[in-house]
């Protein structure tokens, strides 16, 4: 799965009884997570349960990007008006 799907799921969320998503990302996960893996458990059934967990509950979107955004677009629009400003300057030299 590339990290651009991933992160757009992770922004919008996954809708609830759907095929579960694939096991090897999540299993990655697991792996960085640290998440604690019982006795007689692996990583890979750990990644399972929770793909079918998902699969079945889904999850909301945390909008990172949206909310992230939203709080930088009065600098951006700052960056944008100085900089358009300074080449109308450099254009009329």
């Amino acid at each position: 799965m590339s990290p651009l799907a991933y992160a757009i799921v992770v922004e919008k969320g996954r809708s609830q009884n759907r095929t579960p998503p694939p096991v090897g990302p999540i299993e990655l996960w697991v792996i960085r997570k640290g998440l604690k893996i019982e006795k007689g458990q692996t990583t890979k059934s750990v990644a399972i349960a929770v793909a079918k967990s998902i699969g079945k509950h889904g999850f909301e979107g945390l909008f990172m990007f949206r909310e992230g955004l939203k709080a930088s677009t009065a600098t951006i629009n700052q960056i944008w008006l100085k900089m358009s400003q300074r080449v109308a300057r450099e254009l009329d030299k």
